[in-house]
Parts: structure tokens; C-alpha cells; sequence
């Protein structure tokens, strides 16, 4: 089909714009993310998903394709595993492009594309199959070929049939869009003018057909589609039998879902149709349902039992059902992994899992995306606040032998942007740094994104405990001249330093714990954060440089 600051109220006397807290965290996240070992891998598995899973059965061997998908505007890169009868599964390999379906003719099998078919072929797969388990295939005993596809339609779906391969898909024509077939024999590229032939005549449907699927019945094939339902939303599956000269009737099928996602097998003399709502979970309100077929009537819908997306982050994608060694297989397409669900024996086996991804990257990515939701949310509210307090006299307290006042929401806030500059450069050093010394090591996939996370949070933990316990003072405070003190204007402890800096938003929390900072800063007498509160710390404004001391005398 897996990777921080305070702030006060608004300026009494001059109106202060607000300066966005996410940019500039979102540009921290990414810029370190940047500068991690393999961090192209890292950023994608934030976004993978497993869909457009097919499989194609052959003597001894399942073929399953998967796409894995990252980012929607990138192209999808498919993946490809075989299921080797008393063997298990081999492990996965990773094809060039993506995939529309998979079917199995002869010693080859073939993958389609839109625009083109790779053909992957061996004298034995089973042996083949096996002996790749302990290790890597032998040279030349099997490749993959390119092939195009010379029809102005695209392939959608494939089945061996009569020691060809017939294959579906929908043409455009003036009168709307309709099902045409052709052809393939084996060996096609080395027969001059063998190449995909058009059969018959095509099927014209009355709506836009789409989502094909093709099963092998007899001498015939069992095609089937969706159609757009005739005045409601939602869509209608139909199916027809096409003989290679000749289109049957169209019948529809008694789906129980009026919007669906379905995949057919042929299993055990009859027809089986797997299908789930689309769009939707499955849970046991809406389960994944099986139908059969046989002598011309669809039973009655059953549930697979253990189908049911138990994460709410986990929700199924797509499915496929295969005939193989006794047993119907069918495979949902997770989120993070492929499950696949055997009947074997006239009963359901316990659910597998061929394909399982660590489910961190998925769990960042959306805790990310319910905080820029948040932040939203919040955004008004701090905007409310700050026009409540600007009026308010900014507060007072004994420091440095003189009177100071806290520091203002927009110094504390450039202050704080200064130290994310520092921040990122610090962590940036310590990440090539390892890489440089221990590449080895760097861990890949979920693994990375968590190590790197908390390596980047230990770095900037440590330069403000250790700047402000030393000084009062991080870089971005020294520049915008403000300081950290205590409620009785002396040095903070090293314990109230510590707790003023464990409670900073680190990178799990941003941007909302900005926006919650920022509101709890403004609604407090004194001007401060969380951290602030619990750990007795101000944030004051530097005396000017007449003072004498910037601590008062007698203070360790």
C-alpha cells in the first residue's frame, strides 16, 4: 500500500500587529526535518496511504499490487509481493509507476498502466518463488518488460481467457463512453502484428461506466461496472457477459450499500462479491458484506467477520478478493497496512496482515492537522483578548535596584523568533554532525521521525535552561533586551528555570499551546505564560544601561 515560546500582552501605547505564531513553527518542523538523514522517506510517510490494490492468482502464486501513495501531486509508485502456496509471502519490491490492474496468462504476468503494460515473466514461478525466501533471485531468471499500449483507451481490468488475455476498459465515443475489449496472446512482442486486437463490438451502458472488474465463467466473461444511479446520488453496480463477439444484457446488482466499493471472485463454482461503503468506515452498523452468485440469483448479504476498521485513523481504502490454494482471499487496503481475510473450510480464518506500516507517522500527521484546526478556533479568541488588555497599565515590579515593567506580547514574541533562528541552526548542526559520525545508525521510516523529534527537542530544551540559568538571557531576549527574574526581581532558581522551560510548546504541541500561551499571557495580572505561573518567573524589560548591577547586590 507510514518529526518552544512566551508571550505577553500588546503594547499599551502603540498598536502592535499580531505576528502569526504557525509560520514560523511549521518552517522550524520542515527545516529540521530538512537537514535529518533520509529525510525525503520521512517526510513522505507522513502522508503514505495503500490503495488500488489488485491481485492476480497463478499456478502456486498469488501476485498482490499495491499502490503506495505519498503525496497526492506526486506520481504513485507500486508495490508488489507474491503469496507462495506452503511458502508464505515473499518480501516486497517496488515497480517503476503505478497500476490499474494485474492478470496472470500462461508463465506471465501482466501489469497495465493508463498508457502502457510491464510483463513479468519466469519458467517457474513457484521455484522461483521459493527460492527468492532465502535469498535474492538468481540473474536473468526473471524480468520485467515494457510494452505500450497502442489503443485509444486506457486498460482497466483483465482476465486470462481461452489462452489469451481479454482486456476491458472504457472508451469515449460521440454518443458518451462505452466497454470495449481486446485481446493479447502470448508471446505478443515477438509476432509481428500480434499485438492488443480490438473483439467484438463495445457495450454501450445509459451512464458513464467506471470501476471495472472482469471474472473468467465458463467461455464467457462476467464484466462488471459502476454506473451513475439513475436519480439519486450514489452509484449502481451492473455486470454482462461478453462471449469475445458478443454483449449478454446488462443486469444490475442488489447492492445494500446505495454508494459502493466492491471486488468479485470466482470461488468454489460461484460468483462471490465482496463490497463496503464508500467513503466510509467499516464498523459493525456497516460491515463488509460477501454475496454470491449462483444460478443466476445473488443470495443474501453476509458480514466478514473481524472487517471492521477498529482505528478511526485506520479506515479501509480499498478492497480486492482472489480465489487461491482452496481459499477466497480478500484484502483491504488500509491506511498503514494490507489485511487480508481467508474462507477456507466453508468458515472466516483470523485476519492477516501481509503489509503493516508503523501507524506513527500517520498519528503525527493528523495531530498536526487537529492543531492547525485548533489554531483556527483560537485565533479570534486571542485577537479578542488582546484588544481587551491594551489598555491596560503594563505591570510593575522591583528589579535591578529600579522599577521595571514586564515585557510586551510583541517583544517576547520577536524575542522568541530570534531564538527559533538559533534554535533550528544548533539543532541542524547536531543532526549533520551525527550523520557525519554514525551514519549507520540513523534510523529509518517512523523510527526517524520520533528520534529526530525528541533530538531536536533535548537541543532546544538545553540552549534556553542553559542561557537563561547562566544569564536570565537567551539570544533572542538579549537582542530585544528583556530578561527573565523571579517574582522578587532576583535571579530565577535553577529549579523555577527548569519549569518555566518544561512547559514550553514543543514540537508535538505546536501551534495551538502558542495560541493557549498567548491567551493565558494576556488574561494574567503579570503578564505570563503557564510556565511562568508554576515556575514564579517574570519576563521584565532591561533597565537602561545606567543601572549599576543587573542583579541586585548580595544575589548568588
Amino acid at each position: 500500500m507510514g518529526p518552544m515560546g512566551p508571550m505577553g500582552p500588546l503594547a499599551r501605547l502603540a498598536p502592535v500587529r499580531p505576528i502569526c505564531p504557525m509560520r514560523p513553527i511549521a518552517l522550524l518542523l520542515l527545516a529540521i526535518a530538512a537537514a535529518a538523514h533520509g529525510q525525503a522517506t520521512l517526510i513522505d510517510q507522513l502522508f503514505e496511504r495503500h490503495v488500488r490494490v489488485k491481485s492476480a492468482v497463478g499456478p502456486g502464486v498469488l501476485h498482490l499490487l499495491y499502490e503506495r501513495k505519498a503525496d497526492p501531486q506526486a506520481p504513485p509508485s507500486s508495490c508488489y509481493r507474491r503469496l507462495v502456496a506452503g511458502a508464505g509471502w515473499l518480501t516486497e519490491e517496488q515497480l517503476h509507476g503505478g497500476h490499474r490492474c494485474a492478470a496472470f496468462l500462461a508463465d506471465t504476468l501482466y501489469v497495465f498502466r493508463r498508457a502502457g503494460y510491464s510483463v513479468y515473466r519466469t519458467t517457474n514461478w513457484k521455484a522461483q518463488a521459493v527460492f527468492a525466501t532465502a535469498g535474492p533471485p538468481a540473474k536473468h531468471e526473471s524480468e520485467w518488460e515494457t510494452r505500450a499500449w497502442p489503443l485509444g483507451w486506457p486498460p482497466a481490468t483483465a482476465c486470462a481467457m481461452g489462452g489469451e488475455l481479454w482486456v476491458f476498459g472504457v472508451e469515449a465515443s460521440e454518443g458518451g463512453e462505452r466497454i470495449r475489449a481486446a485481446a493479447i496472446a502470448p508471446g505478443a512482442k515477438e509476432a509481428p502484428g500480434s499485438g492488443p486486437r480490438l473483439l467484438g463490438n463495445p457495450l454501450t451502458t445509459p451512464a458513464r461506466p467506471s470501476d471495472l472488474s472482469v471474472l473468467a465463467d465458463g467461455k464467457a466473461a462476467l464484466v462488471f461496472w459502476h454506473q451513475p444511479a439513475a436519480g439519486r446520488e450514489g452509484n449502481e453496480l451492473w455486470h454482462a457477459s461478453f462471449d469475445g463477439a458478443g454483449w449478454g444484457p446488462a443486469r444490475s446488482v442488489p447492492l445494500p450499500y446505495p454508494n459502493s466499493d466492491y471486488a468479485v471472485a470466482r470461488h468454489e463454482g460461484a460468483t462471490w462479491l465482496v463490497c463496503k461503503a464508500r467513503g466510509q468506515r467499516i464498523k459493525e452498523s456497516r460491515p463488509l458484506l460477501v454475496m454470491t452468485l449462483a444460478d443466476g440469483k445473488w443470495g443474501e448479504p453476509a458480514p466478514v467477520p473481524g472487517a471492521v476498521d477498529s482505528l478511526w485513523l485506520d479506515w479501509t481504502l480499498d478492497i480486492d478478493a482472489a480465489s487461491f490454494d482452496g481459499s477466497l482471499l480478500v484484502f483491504r487496503a488500509c491506511m498503514d497496512r494490507v489485511v487480508a481475510h481467508r474462507w477456507s473450510g466453508g468458515t472466516w480464518r483470523e485476519p492477516e496482515v501481509p503489509l503493516e506500516l508503523s501507524p506513527w507517522p500517520t498519528y503525527l500527521f493528523w495531530w498536526l492537522l487537529a492543531n492547525i484546526a485548533a489554531s483556527l478556533v483560537l485565533l479570534p479568541v486571542v485577537g479578542w483578548a488582546a484588544l481587551r488588555v491594551r489598555t491596560r497599565p503594563r505591570p510593575r515590579v522591583h528589579a535591578f535596584g529600579t522599577q521595571v515593567c514586564a515585557a510586551t506580547w510583541a517583544r517576547r514574541v520577536a524575542a522568541q523568533l530570534v531564538d527559533i533562528l538559533v534554535g533550528l541552526l544548533l539543532c541542524s548542526g547536531v543532526l549533520r554532525w551525527l550523520e557525519t559520525s554514525d551514519a549507520e545508525a540513523a534510523a529509518p521510516g517512523a523510527e526517524g521521525i520520533l528520534a529526530t523529534v525528541a533530538l531536536c527537542s533535548s537541543v532546544l530544551f538545553g540552549y534556553f535552561v542553559l542561557s537563561e540559568g547562566l544569564t536570565g538571557q537567551s539570544f533572542g531576549k538579549l537582542l530585544l533586551r528583556i530578561v527573565v527574574v523571579g517574582r522578587d526581581g532576583r535571579r530565577p532558581s535553577v529549579g523555577s528555570i527548569l519549569m518555566r522551560n518544561a512547559l514550553r510548546p514543543w514540537p508535538f504541541l505546536v501551534p495551538t499551546a502558542y495560541l493557549v500561551g498567548s491567551l493565558i499571557l494576556l488574561l494574567t495580572p503579570a503578564n505570563q505564560r503557564l510556565g511562568d505561573l508554576l515556575a514564579g518567573t517574570l519576563v521584565v524589560d532591561m533597565p537602561p544601561p545606567a543601572a549599576a548591577s543587573p542583579w541586585p547586590a548580595g544575589d548568588g
